[in-house]
């Protein structure tokens, strides 16, 4: 059988208007144990506008015990055509 254990550790969210534009940064992270191991997930966003686009950029962090498991990191930017 399977046991899983979710702690939520928290949530932080902030927003920010800027002139024609507007940001927004969000962080969460959570501890997991599961099958006996730890896992520390850590996820931060950024989002924002300007006058010619909306930027996008998330980070993922995975520990497994303490030790780096996976990591990854996605940045866009998208034309503000018509918006």
């Amino acid at each position: 059988m399977t046991r899983r254990a979710v702690l939520q550790i928290g949530l932080t969210t902030t927003f920010n208007a800027i002139g024609i534009g507007a940001k927004r940064h969000s962080h969460r992270a959570r501890k997991i144990r599961r099958d006996g191991h730890d896992i520390d997930v850590d996820v931060g966003s950024a989002m924002a506008s300007t006058a010619t686009e909306f930027q996008l950029d998330i980070r993922l962090v995975v520990q497994l015990d303490g030790a780096p498991f996976f990591e990854r990191r996605t940045s866009e930017s998208i034309p503000r055509d018509l918006v």
